[in-house]
């Protein structure tokens, strides 16, 4: 997807390019006619920056570098320092840039040109971050940030918080990535920066994927959608489109997937005729494609992959034509068309090599080794087996890695060596669990982070209230000054006007008002103590409810963890009965003895669970009992799950039951409630008032 983006972005720049040759050749001959050395030296710096190719651009740094520093000059060395290094940057070579970078930004300190070092502080962390240097990235960052906020540059420093939002998420940090994304956030809507904000919102939807935390990523990514199609960002809107529809196809939502791949081919085919239109386009049709071949409509699929693939060769689009080539063997491979698949699959791996693609070389050889298995090829198979973990090794994917294992144990098992399959077996159940425990760590960390999110949006409300009512109380502080200056301006003149008895009247309604301010004054102290305690109250509530739903959240994933565990033993049991080998037997047998400690450590029954429910909604039950008297105990179970808004897989896992059984219960309690839909179901259950 990263070359993808990189090369559209290259598109867009490439539409720039006549106007910028014009500017180009202007530059040129001022060049020839201007007289003074800073003169020159300031065109120098504006032609290494416009100029097109790295020698030539390079060319003018460096003479804009020499006749600089010759003339001591030291404005235009500092500023042809930090053109060599652009240059340098959009070529990739990193470390000849943060030389330059760094020179520079030494000149401009000593100038005390504070834009300028902010200026390169910020690009230096951008190398850093695109040579995958994070923490260097991280601390130049925030000194750019430092100078953008003193000089109060608030659309430079939204850049600085959303590039320190992507850091901290690059390094696992999300509870400062998320900080740091509602600073960016804040930044964007008191600007009102529309793009600004959609980018932030896209930004918390990764963090959120890369935490398992599928249901928080798709809402964030829905308010991205909305404010990139609002505004006309065409490609920003269809790559998140399909991130939406993705997350959808994973849930096997197949209805609200299409919906959002057709959304994704429209935006796309509504741009106008360009590079960018055609590579969207074709990634659309592929991912239509996938999309399909997940149903098992293997006839349409391929329709919409050729189609892509004709669009992607005719334009050259290298990255595109492996990748729809990809699919097109997966559903060869699907139908047990082996010998289709292992063509396009070896197409793909040589393409792949070529590129240096190794994580997806390593996938589509794995895949290859799968399909000559099934032909009997038996050396070439284990000959890609080889060379599929090798390369999963290299690359240190541990998905890969469990991937390899796993076809090495059904290679083995297939070529009955039973010793080596278990011994592949046990290498896959292994990083299998290791996986599954990270998983389950990323879910409780996004939970809170989603928590956290969710409380500081609470706090940012109070805190916009609370400045309403200040500002209303400054108003209102005007309003009383204006009006006591009256009354002392008309005291004045009166003093003058009128006669001495006048005077004594005067002081008497002076002594009255400061007996009325000092009144005033005590019903103001009363009134903030008022609220003091009135807070502290509100806060100690605030408190005990965050506990209780913690606690509550930390029961919901034990039992979750439970019904997993218990899923897993009767693999177990099913692989035992299967053995012949009283050996095999017993290593299984030791493998579920411990699934069943584990099972006993974190058992948390339905007791546990309703009395900490119960603490957080004391009447739900009870009020739902009087309002629909004949719902069981089974019915009340589900209800209190709807109202904690967990989906049909939670449910069905909690309850230890399949998702169609589920989907059974949560029917027959709409059935006795009434209530449309599992939609306006769930909705009902959440808004209930056991109040």
């Amino acid at each position: 997807m990263k070359k993808v983006l990189l090369t559209i972005l290259c598109v867009v720049s490439t539409g720039m390019l006549w106007a910028q040759s014009k500017k180009v050749d202007s530059l040129k001959k001022a060049l020839q006619t201007v007289r003074t050395d800073t003169g020159k030296v300031n065109l120098l710096n504006t032609l290494a920056l416009n100029d097109k190719g790295f020698k030539k651009r390079k060319a003018w740094g460096d003479q804009a570098l020499k006749l600089s520093t010759q003339t001591k000059y030291k404005k235009g060395e500092a500023h042809a320092h930090l053109r060599l290094a652009y240059v340098y940057s959009d070529y990739a070579k990193y470390q000849e840039s943060n030389r330059y970078y760094l020179k520079a930004l030494q000149l401009f300190k000593e100038l005390k040109d504070e834009k300028n070092i902010a200026q390169s502080y910020y690009n230096l962390a951008l190398d850093k971050h695109y040579n995958s240097d994070y923490p260097a990235g991280l601390k130049y960052q925030q000194e750019a940030a430092k100078i953008y906020k003193a000089l109060g540059n608030n659309k430079r420093l939204f850049l600085c918080y959303f590039e320190i939002t992507v850091l901290y998420r690059l390094q696992g940090n999300y509870e400062q990535s998320a900080s740091f994304a509602q600073k960016a956030l804040k930044i964007a809507q008191e600007i009102k920066n529309e793009r600004y904000e959609s980018m932030v919102y896209n930004s918390i939807a990764i963090t959120y994927m890369r935490q398992e935390n599928k249901a928080k990523a798709l809402e964030f990514y829905i308010k991205s959608l909305k404010l990139k199609e609002k505004i006309g960002f065409h490609r920003g809107a269809a790559r998140t489109a399909t991130n939406i529809a993705e997350i959808y196809l994973h849930n096997k939502e197949y209805d609200k997937a299409k919906e959002y791949y057709d959304k994704y081919f429209d935006i796309a085919q509504k741009m106008p005729e360009s590079k960018a239109k055609t590579i969207l386009t074709a990634d659309a049709l592929t991912r239509l494609g996938n999309f399909l071949f997940a149903q098992q409509q293997y006839k349409e699929a391929l329709a919409k992959l050729h189609q892509s693939l004709n669009i992607s060769t005719k334009a050259k689009l290298t990255s595109q034509i492996f990748e729809t080539k990809g699919v097109i063997g997966r559903v060869y491979h699907d139908q047990q068309k082996y010998k289709e698949a292992i063509r396009w699959y070896d197409e793909v791996i040589e393409g792949l090599e070529k590129i240096n693609s190794k994580t997806s070389t390593g996938t589509y050889t794995l895949l290859a080794a799968q399909v000559l298995t099934k032909l009997n090829n038996l050396d070439k198979a284990r000959e890609y087996l080889v060379k599929g973990l090798r390369i999963a090794n290299e690359v240190k994917n541990p998905n890969l890695k469990m991937d390899a294992y796993l076809k090495h144990y059904e290679f083995f098992k297939k070529n009955k060596e039973s010793s080596k399959a278990l011994q592949y077996y046990e290498k896959y159940t292994e990083i299998k669990d290791s996986l599954f425990t990270e998983t389950k760590e990323k879910q409780i960390a996004g939970i809170k982070i989603a928590f956290e999110t969710e409380k500081k949006e609470q706090q940012i409300v109070l805190l916009q209230k609370e400045k309403t009512v200040i500002a209303q109380d400054k108003k209102i502080s005007r309003l009383i000054a204006g009006v006591i200056g009256v009354v002392l301006l008309l005291v004045t003149i009166s003093t003058v006007l009128i006669i001495s008895g006048q005077r004594i009247k005067m002081r008497k309604n002076k002594e009255i008002w400061a007996k009325e301010q000092t009144i005033y004054e005590k019903e103001q102290r009363i009134a903030e103590e008022k609220n003091r305690r009135t807070k502290a109250e509100k806060e100690k509530l605030e408190s005990e409810l965050n506990l209780k739903n913690q606690q509550l959240t930390s029961h919901t994933l034990h039992m979750i963890q439970k019904n997993q565990t218990l899923n897993e033993i009767n693999v177990q049991v099913n692989q035992i009965r299967q053995q012949k080998s009283i050996t095999d037997a017993k290593k299984l047998l030791n493998r579920l003895s411990n699934l069943i400690d584990y099972g006993i450590n974190v058992d948390k029954d339905w007791e546990s669970f309703q009395r900490i429910f119960d603490q957080l909604h004391p009447s739900f039950y009870n009020s739902l009992k009087v309002q629909y008297p004949l719902l069981t105990s089974s019915d009340l179970h589900l209800s209190a799950l709807l109202k904690l808004n967990l989906n049909t897989k939670e449910i069905a896992s909690l309850l230890n039951i399949t998702p169609k059984s589920t989907q059974m219960k949560r029917h027959r309690l709409r059935q006795k409630m009434n209530i449309d839909s599992d939609a306006r179901l769930t909705e009902f259950m959440i808004q209930f008032d056991s109040a």
